[in-house]
C-alpha cells in the first residue's frame, strides 16, 4: 500500500479487550505499520502482549484509564484529559463505544478542540427494543457526536445510527478483517489436538471462540453439550476466551457433570491453531456486529453453526455456514450429530476474502480512504 495518509494519528477508544474490536484495531495497526500512522489506544481493560506490540510498533501508546462507572467521573476526566491535551488537533478520535458511554470521551475531546470524533458501530443489539425511547435517544446522541460514521455492517449501523442514516448512504462500512496466510496455511490437526487438548483419539472437536458475556448465550451451549453427552456422541467441546462470566460457566459445567467433555482454553494468541484442529464452530449469540471469528473459521475451512440473529454479511458463500434459530437445542444437536467434513478449495477462500475486502490489506485500504476523507459511504 503506497497511498499517502493525510491524517497520521488515530486514538482508538475501546472498553474491553479480547473480542472483535481489539482484533480490528490490531489488524489495522499491523497493515498500516509502514505508513507512518500512529495508533494510540484508550481502554478500561488490560491488553495482550501481541496487541501491545502491534500498537507500540506504530509508535503509539496504550492508556489504561479508570472506568467512570466504577471509580467516578473525576478520576476518569483527569486521566483522559491529560491524554487528549497532548494529541495533535487533527487526530482522529475513533470511538468503538457509543451512546452514553462515548459521551464523556466526546466531551473531553471537544474541550481539547479535537474536532474529528467518529463512532464505529459494532453491535446489532439494542439497549431495550429498536423503537424504545432509550434507543431513539442513543441513536440521536450518536449522530450528534459522530458527523462521520463507521460500521462493521448494515445491521449494526441501523442499531447505532438508525435506518435513515443507512438509507442516506452516509456510513462507511469497513469489514472486520484477517491476515489470510495465518488461516490458509497447512497444519497437522492430530498434532494440534495432542498439543493443545491432550487427546489422541478421533472424537469430534467442537469449539466456541469468544468472550464470556451474556450476549454469547453460553447457557444454550451448555444445553447442547448436555444433550450431545446424553446421546453418547464421542466429542470434546472447548471454550476459548475470557470474560466476567467465565467462572460462572465453569461452575455450571461442574454442577452438570460436563467436565469430561469440556475444556476451557482461556485467551489465546494462536487462534488459527484452534480452527485447524476444530471440526465445527458454534456461535449461538443473541446478536453480533460482524463476527471476525466467523471469517477466521471460514478462512480455515472450518464449518460454522450460527444463530439466525447474526448478519449474513459474514458468510463468504463457501457452503460451510449454516444459520439456525436459538429456540430449539435439538436442531443444533442434530446438525452436529450428522456432521461430515467439507472440503473447500483454498484458492476460492482467498478470492472470496479479497473480493469482499475481508483481508487486512483490502480493509486497510478502505480505512485509509476514510482517513483521507476520500469516501463517505461504503457497503460490504
Amino acid at each position: 500500500m503506497n497511498k499517502l495518509i493525510q491524517t497520521n494519528r488515530v486514538v482508538h477508544i475501546m472498553s474491553g479487550f479480547g473480542g472483535g474490536i481489539s482484533s480490528f484495531i490490531k489488524n489495522k495497526a499491523d497493515a498500516l505499520s509502514d505508513q507512518g500512522i500512529v495508533f494510540d489506544v484508550i481502554t478500561f481493560d488490560e491488553v495482550g502482549a501481541d496487541f501491545r506490540r502491534s500498537i507500540e510498533g506504530t509508535g503509539g501508546h496504550i492508556y489504561k484509564v479508570s472506568n467512570p462507572k466504577q471509580e467516578g467521573f473525576k478520576q476518569f476526566f483527569y486521566q483522559v484529559n491529560a491524554i487528549m491535551k497532548k494529541l495533535p488537533k487533527d487526530v482522529l478520535v475513533h470511538s468503538h463505544v457509543n451512546g452514553i458511554i462515548a459521551l464523556p470521551f466526546y466531551l473531553v475531546a471537544k474541550k481539547n478542540r479535537l474536532s474529528r470524533f467518529v463512532i464505529h458501530a459494532h453491535t446489532t443489539s439494542p439497549l431495550n427494543s429498536p423503537n424504545s425511547k432509550q434507543d431513539r435517544i442513543k441513536r440521536r446522541l450518536n449522530k450528534m457526536m459522530s458527523k462521520e460514521k463507521l460500521s462493521c455492517g448494515v445491521k449494526a449501523s441501523e442499531n447505532i445510527f438508525g435506518k435513515k442514516a443507512v438509507a442516506r448512504s452516509s456510513i462507511v462500512h469497513i469489514p472486520n478483517s484477517i491476515e489470510p496466510k495465518r488461516f490458509l496455511k497447512e497444519s497437522n490437526p492430530s498434532q494440534l489436538k495432542e498439543e493443545i487438548l491432550r487427546i489422541t483419539d478421533n472424537r469430534l472437536i467442537i469449539g466456541h471462540v469468544g468472550r464470556f458475556k451474556a450476549v454469547k448465550n453460553h447457557p444454550f451451549m451448555l444445553d447442547i453439550i448436555e444433550e450431545l453427552k446424553n446421546r453418547k456422541i464421542h466429542f470434546l467441546w472447548f471454550f476459548a476466551g475470557d470474560g466476567l462470566l467465565k467462572k460462572t460457566i465453569e461452575t455450571q459445567v461442574k454442577e452438570r457433570n460436563l467436565g469430561d467433555v469440556v475444556q476451557f482454553l482461556g485467551r489465546r494468541d494462536d487462534i488459527e491453531n484452534l480452527f485447524h484442529m476444530m471440526d465445527v464452530v458454534v456461535l449461538p449469540s443473541f446478536d453480533e456486529g460482524l463476527p471476525t471469528v466467523v471469517i477466521e473459521a471460514q478462512a480455515s475451512s472450518t464449518p460454522c453453526l450460527l444463530s439466525d440473529t447474526i448478519t449474513k454479511e459474514c458468510d463468504l458463500k463457501l457452503s460451510i455456514v449454516k444459520y439456525l434459530p436459538i429456540k430449539s437445542v435439538d436442531q443444533w444437536v442434530k446438525e452436529i450429530e450428522t456432521f461430515s467434513p467439507i472440503s473447500v478449495n483454498k484458492a476460492e477462500i482467498k478470492e472470496k476474502l479479497v473480493s469482499m475486502k475481508f483481508t487486512n490489506e483490502t480493509s486497510a485500504q478502505l480505512y485509509v480512504k476514510f482517513l483521507n476523507r476520500e469516501i463517505k459511504s461504503y457497503t460490504i
